[in-house]
């Protein structure tokens, strides 16, 4: 019997699954802010999300999809930042971090919808492609 080879992922797949946990995270970081309590793991899961996003974009940089993982990985970076420098209370080190989190976020989003259709309906944008 050959072993069996490992999955092959496409840079769609990979980017589409690290997209949702950014925007799962982005949430959670925002709930936090908002209520003033961080989570002791946040700080870890936000690492580890990077990490993959980082790997995701250095894979990907020669792929068809390289700006788009490349966005997920600076909006990964500016999410930990966010929260690197954020206090247990959820203090905030500044306006400028929160906004540097949200575009990122936003052009991610804006990238993603070139590969996948908009989630949220009905918004009316369709795939230029």
């Amino acid at each position: 019997m050959s072993p069996v080879a490992p999955l092959e992922r496409s840079d769609a797949a990979v980017l589409g699954t690290l997209y949702a946990r950014n925007k799962a995270l982005a949430l959670s970081v925002g709930a936090w802010l908002t209520l003033g309590r961080r989570p002791a793991e946040a700080p870890a899961e936000l690492r580890r999300h990077l990490a993959e996003c980082e790997e995701a974009a250095r894979e990907g940089a020669d792929g068809e999809l390289a700006e788009h993982l490349t966005a997920c990985r600076d909006a990964a970076a500016d999410l930990a930042a966010l929260v690197a420098a954020s206090g247990p209370d959820g203090t905030a080190s500044s306006r400028e971090r929160i906004a540097a989190a949200r575009a990122s976020h936003r052009r991610l989003r804006r990238l993603v919808w070139d590969v996948f259709d908009c989630e949220y309906t009905p918004c009316g944008h369709e795939r230029s492609n």
